[in-house]
């Protein structure tokens, strides 16, 4: 069954009140936005006529895509995706860049081009499972948790037993966007942090489709208070903490097996908390049509003072991503690489 959102029995009435005093926030019986109280820049209200036509061409083409069945819609967006690698060559551009940046002559570059073909097609699905799946969900909810399959769920039961909230730690790798829509059926659903895009009509749309199955999202601006009162509830929070953040909000780490600037934000949320951080991800199974939402073992911090808190802050840091690069190197053709994640070290 769908879960219905409730706030008071999710919170309770006094942390209602406490969430009024940081952040706005709307839900319904479906689920929850929470938005921090600091104004939005002007540039995130722009709303030019160029925008107001892409989103509502954008529209018209994921309602065409509701109607499709799930596995047609996959290999439509398989299409979809091959068109964009063989047009976008600044994206092409960035992902072999990266790509070449990573494994260097360790693979040739016939399967460098494979691992970026894929890697498009995969990101082509993420996106049309947004809109796609909740339509999914609504025709079949009584066997909603069938798209399930849980791997590892022993870490997290362990995670959660410690009653100071999980950390989820993922990488733009497989059906991230899934995850969030699927969370809400099953026995764990967690709150996923999620950036305003700088199309407003978008970017409400788009909270409005991943709220639309019960999931609760939550502002990144101002997040770091909103993620330790639904800690302190023993609630999990999802951060994808692979994305290049500002410079104060970042350190230096290895990851697959590189130098990278990645957000230091996990780590000492996971300080001030207590909350162990868990890293995991999900993938599409497209023979038997369902989503493997995979965790590793977690992460605990060391809060007693035997190390420095900037020495406890990149060994945090650097075990979570010593960890998303083993599930990267596993499925590097679902992982999202034309993103300019090594700014700092190469040239785009």
């Amino acid at each position: 069954m769908k879960r219905n959102f409730s706030f008071s029995e999710e919170f309770g009435p006094k942390t209602q009140f406490i969430f009024s005093e940081i952040c706005t926030f709307s839900f319904s019986q479906k689920g929850a936005y929470f938005r921090s109280q600091k104004k939005i820049s002007s540039k995130a209200n722009k709303d030019s006529f160029a925008l107001k036509f892409a989103f509502l061409l954008i529209k018209f083409f994921f309602a065409v895509l509701k109607c499709l069945p799930l596995r047609l819609s996959w290999e439509l967006a398989c299409g979809l995706g091959t068109v964009f690698y063989h047009c976008s060559k600044r994206s092409y551009r960035i992902g072999m860049q990266n790509l070449d940046y990573v494994y260097g002559k360790s693979i040739s570059l016939p399967r460098k081009r494979k691992i970026l073909l894929r890697s498009f097609q995969s990101l082509a699905m993420t996106f049309v499972e947004l809109f796609v799946l909740p339509a999914q969900i609504y025709s079949q909810r009584k066997k909603a948790k069938n798209f399930i399959i849980l791997q590892g769920l022993r870490h997290l039961e362990n995670a959660l037993s410690r009653q100071k909230g999980v950390i989820i730690v993922s990488p733009h790798l497989g059906a991230w966007e899934a995850a969030g829509i699927l969370s809400s059926f099953s026995s764990y659903p967690f709150h996923s942090i999620a950036k305003p895009l700088h199309n407003i009509r978008l970017s409400q749309w788009i909270a409005e489709q991943r709220i639309s199955t019960g999931a609760c999202l939550i502002d990144r601006k101002g997040a770091m208070k909103i993620c330790q009162y639904l800690l302190a509830q023993n609630k999990l929070i999802v951060i994808l903490a692979d994305q290049r953040v500002p410079y104060r909000q970042r350190m230096q780490v290895r990851f697959l097996g590189r130098a990278a600037m990645l957000t230091k934000s996990v780590a000492l949320l996971s300080l001030q908390t207590g909350a162990p951080i868990l890293p995991g991800y999900c993938y599409r199974d497209r023979k038997r049509q369902r989503y493997v939402f995979v965790y590793d073992r977690p992460i605990y911090p060391d809060r007693k003072g035997r190390r420095r808190n900037r020495e406890e802050v990149f060994r945090l840091t650097q075990a979570w991503a010593n960890q998303l690069s083993k599930f990267i190197v596993a499925q590097p053709e679902l992982y999202l690489w034309s993103h300019r994640l090594f700014r700092d070290f190469i040239s785009y």
